[in-house]
């Protein structure tokens, strides 16, 4: 599995700083992934926004997804 950081958007709430972090992972084809599921790396969760087959060949996945905190 290969991560990688997409963007980072911040926003204000309840008078706190919030971070959101978008990121895009490359995995293995796995039919049992789908969006609203969520991966671990580590003690990190990264929550599956989408999910898509690049080239159509089902040896790999991209996902786009936003960690969780």
């Amino acid at each position: 599995m290969r991560i990688e950081p997409l963007a980072v958007a911040s926003r204000e709430r309840f008078d706190q700083r919030e971070a959101t972090v978008t990121h895009r992972v490359l995995m293995r084809a796995n039919d049992h992934v789908a969006r609203g599921m969520a991966l671990r790396a580590g003690g990190r969760r990264l929550a599956i926004l989408s999910v898509h087959d690049p080239d159509e060949s089902r040896r790999y996945l991209v996902c786009r997804c936003e960690e969780e905190r």
